[in-house]
């Protein structure tokens, strides 16, 4: 999956028309929901039992804030050098990681054969629950993605590298929330109402960000969306994976991440 993101990645300063700017992402995409899902279901099988929310809790810490930092960092460097040198990084990187995965990772599959089980798609959306977090998913990420794919054009009369910050602020309030959710995930008696005040949070940065462009009312929108996404997104993927059978952990965590980028994508789309 890295490797794949990675070609995308290293082919995008190539591109020279809309079409293959889409083509070189659609090629990245696919990598990046192959390691996605696979590095969700890692962690939770890797922990002991009980600790399937610190997990979580971490390796989304991780994921999050890279995704906060790379603009932040990307913008920097685009600053002191151009847009490609920033996409053969990110490639290289990816590169990178894969290299040490394969080296250093261990392998979780089963020695011996195990029994089956039967579980498609229709199983898992027949659980109200895993749905009801599949659903609730897709919306946060699809009012979070105007943040995150507009945030440069809405706010371009100020300089790349304090829009860069403005990410990074959302990666800092992830970094901190993500964890400290995961380690309390299984003391938190009323999730749903957790997960509402999150989707609440997100609401106000959403409001807030319809106020103004200038730098204090991005920074007040960038707190408010990582504080959102950073008990939402951990809350909803914990309990999604206590409700999937062992075996079929890694099929229902794909389906969730598939909401997630399935909202960050049309959410896009359709605001764009």
């Amino acid at each position: 999956g890295a490797v794949i993101a990675a070609a995308g990645l290293f082919f995008l300063p190539l591109a020279s028309t809309v079409i293959l700017i889409m083509l070189f992402y659609f090629i990245a995409g696919i990598g990046q929901g192959a390691y996605s899902t696979a590095t969700a279901a890692y962690p939770v099988d890797l922990a002991k039992s009980g600790q399937a929310g610190r997990a979580i809790g971490w390796s989304q810490a991780a994921r999050q804030s890279a995704l906060s930092f790379g603009p932040a960092i990307g913008g920097v460097l685009a600053t002191f050098s151009d847009f490609s040198t920033v996409f053969i990084i990110s490639a290289l990187m990816a590169v990178v990681a894969a290299s040490v995965s394969w080296l250093k990772l261990p392998d979780l599959r089963q020695q011996k054969p195990v029994a089956k089980i039967k579980y498609n798609f229709r199983d898992a959306i027949s659980n109200p629950i895993i749905l009801g977090c599949v659903v609730a998913a897709f919306s946060l990420q699809f009012s979070n993605s105007v943040f995150l794919s507009f945030i440069p054009l809405y706010a371009r009369q100020l300089p790349i590298a304090i829009i860069g910050l403005v990410f990074t602020v959302q990666g800092l309030m992830n970094v901190v929330g993500r964890p400290l959710v995961g380690e309390f995930s299984a003391k938190i008696s009323r999730r749903v109402l957790a997960i509402s005040l999150g989707m609440v949070s997100g609401a106000a940065g959403m409001l807030v960000l319809s106020l103004s462009s200038s730098f204090e009312f991005l920074i007040g929108s960038a707190i408010l969306i990582g504080f959102s996404t950073g008990i939402g997104i951990v809350l909803l993927l914990t309990i999604v994976a206590e409700q999937a059978p062992g075996e079929k952990r890694g099929f229902v965590i794909g389906f969730h991440n598939t909401a997630i980028y399935l909202g960050l994508g049309t959410g896009s789309a359709i605001e764009g």
